[in-house]
């Protein structure tokens, strides 16, 4: 076999392994969805590069759920087997079940080569309620938009809620330094 060959041959086993890594790291999913039968549905929707959902609460605070539109993960079969379906222009999605009563904080996030947008939201899920939640980029800005979804008399409606960030969840509040004034 010609040395080109072989050296060219290497060359691609190696960038392959080295892409299947970093997909690997793209691809961190560490949140486990909740098992309640009445369990609440979310549905991150991102048209939006390196897209990233984060869902915490009081008592998690490692709710990855993995990244949307990248080069290694441009989308992923997560799903919840929501009643309503995505957006028709959806460039990406995944679904997750979320504890209902309980207030978890929504953080969403897409970055580029020289910029980083990331937004935190509050919601307390209602039981067996279906939410998604947003993220598009129009002329190099962010936007973020929560809605709660229902279906009604065979119609898909798509409610927008107000998006308030509460507070920060127990387990990433940083208490104020107790050293005495002086």
């Amino acid at each position: 076999m010609p040395f080109f060959t072989l050296h060219f041959t290497g060359a691609i086993v190696v960038a392959a392994l080295f892409s299947s890594l970093l997909a690997g790291c793209a691809a961190k999913n560490t949140y486990v969805d909740a098992t309640e039968p009445d369990a609440a549905k979310l549905r991150f929707v991102a048209n939006a590069p390196n897209a990233r959902l984060y869902y915490l609460d009081d008592q998690r605070c490692d709710g990855a759920t993995g990244e949307l539109n990248n080069l290694y993960v441009p989308d992923t079969l997560r799903r919840a087997g929501m009643i309503v379906p995505p957006p028709a222009k959806a460039r990406g999605y995944l679904e997750i079940k979320v504890k209902p009563g309980i207030e978890g904080y929504i953080h969403v996030a897409t970055s580029g080569q020289n910029w980083l947008c990331m937004t935190q939201l509050s919601l307390i899920p209602e039981a067996n309620a279906e939410y998604e939640v947003t993220l598009n980029m129009r002329d190099n800005k962010c936007i973020t938009l929560l809605s709660r979804l229902q279906r009604i008399d065979g119609k898909d409606l798509r409610a927008p809620m107000p998006t308030l960030e509460r507070r920060t969840p127990e387990c990433l509040r940083v208490e104020a330094s107790k050293s005495p004034a002086k």
